[in-house]
């Protein structure tokens, strides 16, 4: 998928800047992707372990909701995101559930955004 737009820093709760892609923007609300990845070491060889190069490894990307210009909410579990919004906790369960909204489906992530930015 080709995201529009240029990179962008956003920060979070720890006042750390976090390189992200805009994916969808809607006014003061918009859903962000951020790749994460991570440096691993040089394993040299041990006893029957063979060595590995220093690598760069990618994690499942990590998603974030920035609703009515607040601090940006993390999608870790879907399960647990509707704990977010507490006035609307249920309706959310359930628009989660009947759209069968997955966080690896990007195509459902901005269909769950829309819903929370109305």
């Amino acid at each position: 998928m080709v995201y529009k737009g240029i990179p962008y820093i956003i920060h979070n709760n720890n006042g750390l800047q976090i390189p992200v892609a805009v994916i969808k923007r809607k006014g003061e609300n918009a859903l962000y992707l951020h790749h994460i990845t991570n440096f691993v070491e040089a394993v040299k060889p041990k006893g029957y372990q063979d060595p590995s190069p220093a690598q760069y490894i990618d994690q499942d990307p990590e998603y974030m909701f920035v609703l009515d210009g607040l601090d940006p909410i993390t999608l870790n579990r879907l399960s647990k995101f509707p704990d977010n919004f507490p006035e609307r906790k249920d309706e959310i369960k359930k628009f989660i559930k009947k759209n069968k909204i997955k966080k690896s489906k990007e195509d459902k992530l901005i269909l769950l955004f829309e819903y929370l930015a109305n």
